[in-house]
């Protein structure tokens, strides 16, 4: 059998191994696009066209064996290439949408905490356990409760990389299972960036990042003056 009878055979035999996945891919596009997570829209078509491909390959696959005279024809080799690359596929696009979801769930967390389960909150420097200011204040706790509710995912734009010129940590002492690591960028006037971080020992290890306006005014009100009144 020549190369070209080969290729045209084997064509014939498999061509449905390839549009499931193709088909499930555009499928999930649309619905990434039409479903945006953390108002991401690129991460939600992503994840709906990876989703898609391996979903599709199955259907594929389904739709290959279903027929009587091409159940005969057996294509593992092609069936397993494109197996292995579709489920890769869909596999990293579970771990994007559970880590999306987990700081979906967190950022909802953070928005709905009061005042009133605040105890006090301690500001740090970024790597640093000695407290630069202590907050008690019923008012101002009650404040920051309240200077979360528009925090939103942060999504950062192509090759930006501004320069910092204030950061501190801010611990709730435990209203909240991770602490913020805040951050001021040169320029930028109307809103602060926050990373959850959870510090063990000497290691901080980080869990999604956030923009705030309203922690901003927070900040600029009860944080930045005690901070250089004490420097």
């Amino acid at each position: 059998m020549s190369t070209k009878e080969y290729s045209s055979e084997d064509i014939r035999f498999t061509w449905r191994l390839l549009a499931g996945p193709a088909l499930g891919q555009l499928i999930g596009f649309a619905l990434g696009y039409l479903v945006t997570l953390d108002q991401r829209t690129f991460f939600s078509v992503w994840i709906g066209g990876a989703t898609g491909i391996c979903v599709g390959f199955w259907y594929g696959v389904w739709w290959h064996f279903k027929d009587n005279a091409r159940r005969k024809k057996k294509p593992y080799t092609t069936m397993g290439l494109i197996g292995i690359i579709s489920n890769v596929f869909g596999v990293i696009a579970l771990i994007m949408f559970f880590g999306s979801a987990g700081f979906s769930k967190s950022l909802d967390h953070l928005k709905s905490i009061q005042g009133s389960q605040i105890s006090k909150i301690i500001i740090t420097e970024e790597f640093d356990n000695d407290p630069l200011v202590t907050i008690d204040d019923v008012k101002v706790l009650s404040e920051f409760s309240s200077a979360c509710r528009d925090a939103k995912k942060y999504i950062p734009k192509a090759n930006y990389d501004p320069k910092i010129t204030f950061s501190c940590y801010v611990d709730l002492s435990g209203a909240f299972p991770y602490g913020l690591h805040m951050y001021i960028f040169e320029g930028d006037s109307k809103r602060v960036i926050c990373g959850f971080a959870k510090r063990t020992g000497n290691t901080t290890t980080y869990h999604g990042t956030f923009e705030s306006a309203g922690l901003r005014t927070w900040l600029d009100t009860y944080v930045i003056p005690r901070i250089k009144t004490k420097t």
